[in-house]
């Protein structure tokens, strides 16, 4: 849209929640070949070229607050959070029910249920 100079209207929430985006590695599925790679790469995440490369892509630094002010695409939030602010993943949640099975005819059924 912006692109194409077209008229559109931008609305900011005066409180979000800022989405993150977590990086973790896997030990099972790296080798000890790769791991000095992996962690030298998990280590560059947190680094400002990274962090600033974030900020190009329109993801917010999480490091340098500067770096967002840098890009004017971004809006001003007033007031920001977090998961951790909310008391992080976990807090309040319910173990899932479990997913029912399809039947022969491809129909879900609940589980416990498929002798019927």
């Amino acid at each position: 849209m912006k692109q194409a100079n077209a008229a559109i209207e931008i609305v900011v929430p005066d409180a979000t929640i800022y989405s993150e985006h977590p990086a973790v590695v896997v030990d099972r599925n790296v080798t000890a070949a790769e791991r000095p790679i992996v962690d030298a790469f998990m280590q560059y995440l947190w680094e400002d070229a990274a962090q600033q490369a974030f900020v190009q892509y329109h993801f917010r630094s999480i490091t340098n607050d500067s770096f967002n002010s840098a890009n004017k695409d971004f809006a001003h939030i007033n007031q920001p959070f977090t998961v951790a602010d909310l008391g992080g993943c976990g807090v309040g949640r319910q173990a899932p029910s479990p997913v029912p099975e399809p039947d022969h005819h491809g129909q879900q059924v609940p589980p416990g249920d498929l002798d019927a």
